[in-house]
């Protein structure tokens, strides 16, 4: 469905795409994060830094296209599913787990966001990763995993505020 919304775009979200793109060439160009290029401007706090920092890393990767964040956006869109699957399995029977997990691979408000310059398909990919690794850490706690799961969930509140509200 992702795949689907990159190729055909039944609701172009626009207003959103300039903050974040402006926010991560800028920083690449040496003006900090803001959104006005300007060596003197203060840095720009209405937006949280996780996701113009990975916009950073593809835009100094690959350069300040679109594209390629589409298509990563669409890798974690696909892999968000199976997340949900093995975490609703847990507690779950298997039709439940596949109900749920079909429900969020082919909802379109979620696929919506895949092809757009914002942070949605990232953070609830993150959020489900941090579920997944919380349950891992407590079945069998080991130090990488705890450490693991500390970039996660930090990720994600950098991401989205609210969500360190799980944690």
């Amino acid at each position: 469905m992702g795949l689907l919304f990159v190729v055909w775009q039944p609701l172009p979200i626009d207003p959103s795409y300039e903050s974040y793109h402006r926010l991560a060439k800028n920083w690449l160009a040496g003006y900090g994060f803001s959104i006005i290029p300007s060596p003197l401007n203060n840095p720009d706090i209405f937006r949280t830094p996780g996701y113009p920092l990975l916009l950073i890393f593809f835009y100094w990767l690959i350069g300040p296209s679109p594209i390629p964040i589409y298509v990563f956006q669409v890798i974690l869109h696909a892999l968000t599913p199976i997340l949900i699957f093995v975490l609703v399995r847990r507690a779950f029977p298997r039709r439940a787990a596949l109900f749920s997990s079909w429900l969020v691979s082919l909802y379109p408000l979620t696929a919506l966001y895949v092809p757009t310059i914002l942070p949605e398909p990232i953070s609830l990919f993150v959020t489900a990763l941090s579920v997944w690794l919380f349950l891992k850490v407590l079945e069998r706690p080991s130090v990488f995993r705890s450490a693991l799961l500390g970039v996660v969930f930090a990720y994600g509140t950098l991401l989205r505020p609210s969500i360190c509200l799980l944690y």
